[in-house]
C-alpha cells in the first residue's frame, strides 16, 4: 500500500506581484506516540497536555503487514483477534500564521481514521458516524486497488493556535480484527498564498497564440517566462486574462526554484554526458520519475484530478506542482521535457495532437508529446507520457507513423 504523495504546494503569482515564500514542511516522517493493544487510553487522550509518557513511539508511516515501514506495530499472538484501533498523537510547532496562508495534511490510512486538531474532530474518512469506541469497525475494508492514497485535508483556521504548541491525533481503525495489514502516515505542510488569475505577458503571448493556433512550439523557440498552459479549451481575455476548467501551468523561472533546480540538472547533464541519444534516454527518465508518484502510476490521474478540481481556473508553477504532486499527465510531461531539453543542448520541440504507432493501442483524446533533433542524427519522437522512463524513440520520418 505504501506510496510516497506530497503535498501540491501553489506557489502561486502573476510575474509583476512579489515572488511568493515556498511551502514549509511543519513535519513529514516524522515520531509518533502511539498506543496500539488490548488497552484503550482515556476519553482525553486527543487533547493537548494528555500524559502519554508510557505510549510508545515510531516514525511514521506506521504499521504492520506493509513494505517500507519506518515502524512496525505488534498485534500479538493472534492473527486473528488484531486489536482493532491504534491511536496516534504527536505534538507540533506552529508560527504566527501570515495572511492567505493555510496548513494542509496528507494522510494514509488502512482503513479508517479521524483526526483531531486541539481535541477537535476535523475529519473522519470512512468511519461511522456518532461515538467511536475501541471495537467501532471502518465502514469498509480497503481493496488493493484503493489503498495508499493520500488525502487533502486543511486544518480549519479556528482550531489552530498560532505561535503555540499544537496537538495532533488520529484513530485508525481496522474493518476486521483478522486483517492484515494496517498504516497510518501523515504530514503537515503550510502552504502559501496563491493568486486567483493570472494575465498573458507581453513575452509570452506570441508563444502562446502560436501555440494554441499551430499545437507546435517548434525547435528553436524557447519557453519564455510568463507562459501558460490551461489545456486546450483555455480562455484569453481581452486584456490575456486566462481561464480555463483545469489548473493553468505557469513557467516562472524567477520565481520557482524548483523548476530551476531542474533546470541546472538539465545543463550539468549537457556537460557531463557527451552522447547526445544517452543523454536524452536520461532526461527521458529524469521527467518521467519527476512526474510519476513513488509507488508507480497507480494514483497519477486520480493526484492529476485533485489538482484540476481544487485549482481549477488558477495558475500553479510548473516546478512546485510536480515536485510536490508527483504527478503530471502529458501536458506537464511534453511541457518540462520541452524546458529540460533546450536546457540539456537537445533541441527540443512540443507538440499537440495525436499520432499512431502500428501494433500498439491507439491513443484516445488530445495528448501531447515532443519532437527532440540529435545532434548529426535523426528528429525522434519522444512520448514520456505513455511509453514510460525507457520509451523507443521513432524517428519522425518512420513511414509507420500515422498522425
Amino acid at each position: 500500500m505504501w506510496i510516497s504523495r506530497r503535498l501540491v504546494v501553489p506557489c502561486l503569482s502573476l510575474l509583476a506581484a512579489p515572488l511568493p515564500s515556498p511551502a514549509e514542511s511543519l513535519f513529514r516522517n516524522a515520531s509518533w506516540q502511539y498506543l496500539y493493544g488490548p488497552s484503550a487510553p482515556a476519553e482525553n487522550w486527543n487533547t493537548p497536555g494528555f500524559p502519554s509518557t508510557d505510549w510508545k513511539s515510531g516514525n511514521s508511516p506506521l504499521g504492520y503487514g506493509e513494505p517500507k515501514l519506518a515502524t512496525k506495530l505488534s498485534f500479538g499472538d493472534n492473527a486473528d483477534q488484531k486489536p482493532l484501533t491504534a491511536w496516534f498523537r504527536r505534538d507540533f510547532q506552529l508560527r504566527d500564521l501570515k495572511p492567505g496562508e493555510r496548513v494542509y495534511a496528507l494522510l494514509a490510512m488502512d482503513d479508517g481514521a479521524a483526526i483531531y486538531l486541539n481535541g477537535t474532530e476535523i475529519a473522519r474518512p470512512n468511519l461511522p458516524i456518532g461515538p467511536l469506541k475501541p471495537d467501532t469497525t471502518a465502514l469498509r475494508s480497503l481493496a488493493d486497488s484503493n489503498e495508499g492514497y493520500y488525502l487533502r485535508i486543511p486544518l480549519p483556521t479556528t482550531a489552530l493556535k498560532p505561535g503555540a504548541t499544537n496537538t495532533l491525533a488520529v484513530e485508525v481503525h481496522q474493518s476486521d480484527p483478522a486483517s492484515s495489514d494496517l498504516f497510518f502516515d501523515l504530514s503537515l505542510t503550510v502552504l502559501p498564498p496563491h493568486a486567483d488569475s493570472v494575465t498573458l505577458t507581453d513575452d509570452a503571448e506570441s508563444v502562446v497564440r502560436t501555440f494554441r493556433e499551430s499545437h507546435r512550439i517548434d525547435f528553436d523557440v524557447p519557453i519564455p517566462d510568463g507562459y501558460i498552459d490551461g489545456g486546450r479549451r483555455m480562455k484569453l481575455s481581452k486584456n490575456g486574462t486566462a481561464s480555463s476548467g483545469r489548473e493553468i501551468i505557469l513557467v516562472d523561472r524567477k520565481a520557482d526554484p524548483v523548476l530551476n533546480s531542474y533546470i541546472t540538472w538539465a545543463t550539468n547533464l549537457a556537460q557531463s554526458e557527451p552522447d547526445a541519444r544517452k543523454r536524452l534516454q536520461k532526461l527521458v527518465a529524469y521527467v518521467h520519475d519527476l512526474n510519476t508518484p513513488d509507488s508507480s502510476d497507480k494514483w497519477l490521474a486520480a493526484y492529476v484530478d485533485d489538482v484540476t478540481e481544487e485549482f481549477a481556473g488558477k495558475p500553479l508553477m510548473l516546478g512546485a506542482l510536480l515536485d510536490h504532486c508527483e504527478s503530471g499527465v502529458c501536458r506537464h510531461r511534453s511541457l518540462l521535457l520541452k524546458i529540460l531539453g533546450d536546457a540539456a543542448s537537445l533541441p527540443t520541440a512540443l507538440v499537440r495532437g495525436n499520432y499512431h504507432v502500428p501494433d500498439s493501442d491507439p491513443l484516445s483524446g488530445a495528448h501531447a508529446w515532443n519532437e527532440v533533433r540529435l545532434p548529426d542524427g535523426p528528429t525522434l519522437l519522444v512520448d514520456v507520457m505513455h511509453n514510460g522512463p525507457e520509451p523507443k524513440f521513432i524517428p519522425t520520418t518512420d513511414p509507420s507513423l500515422a498522425p
